[in-house]
């Protein structure tokens, strides 16, 4: 029993929710994640938004026009944002 109880520890502090594996997870996916929704909200504001929808969530978009679809936009400023971060490691060498 012993042994029993020390696997399911050992599994709940590596793998369970708190546990280290999602822990790292975290850490890692945080800053994408982070320059995600930075950039979804400056092209919101640019563009006068009230209202974005992620496509991939379990909101039900029956039809949409192309006109309104920002993915393009978001992209671009994600996309000069890489350009910046590489410029300025190119300007530290």
């Amino acid at each position: 029993m012993d042994l029993e109880k020390s696997i399911q520890t050992t599994l709940s502090l590596r793998f369970g929710k708190t546990g280290e594996i999602n822990q790292l997870r975290a850490n890692l996916v945080e800053p994408f994640e982070d320059q995600i929704w930075n950039a979804v909200k400056t092209m919101s504001e640019k563009n006068g938004l009230g209202i974005v929808l992620d496509k991939n969530s379990h909101v039900n978009v029956v039809f949409l026009q192309p006109r309104y679809d920002y993915t393009d936009k978001v992209l671009t400023i994600l996309l000069k944002g890489t350009e910046k971060e590489k410029e300025k490691k190119t300007n530290k060498k």
